[in-house]
């Protein structure tokens, strides 16, 4: 498995709405949204970073379901992260609606979401996107 960065394209927002995941705020080639991936001709794996300063915001971790199993996700999780320190990032946020217990094996825990910072708030993720049901987590690096 390769691991490569890139940004939004067919393949990855393909990947994410077979996954049920939202992509109405990406766009093909932007630079918004920073995502690394698996693979070469075939996708097998996406997670993304939307950066704000020293926090950001992890978008949308997905598998190919044939592929689910193969620890990609903590791969991609990790490659994540070590982007992120290298980058000056010092806490990671997510939002999701079924994931949570899979992202507290990885070290993130359970926040309010009153205890968002402003500009985690403010994402299209956070005010517009993600139900109100969704789980707030963070993980300090």
């Amino acid at each position: 498995m390769k691991i490569e960065s890139g940004f939004a394209d067919e393949k990855i927002t393909g990947l994410l709405k077979e996954s049920g995941l939202p992509v109405t705020d990406l766009k093909t080639g932007s630079d918004h949204v920073l995502f690394f991936y698996t693979g070469g001709k075939d996708l097998t794996g996406t997670v993304g970073l939307e950066p704000f300063g020293d926090i950001a915001l992890l978008r949308s971790l997905a598998v190919k379901q044939s592929e689910r199993g193969k620890r990609i996700g903590r791969r991609l999780a990790n490659e994540l992260e070590n982007y992120s320190r290298n980058n000056g990032i010092r806490v990671i946020y997510l939002l999701t609606t079924d994931a949570e217990k899979y992202f507290q094996k990885l070290d993130y825990v359970v926040i309010s979401k009153n205890d968002a910072p402003v500009s985690i708030k403010n994402s299209k993720q956070f005010s517009e996107i993600c139900p109100g049901s969704s789980v707030l987590m963070r993980k300090n690096l």
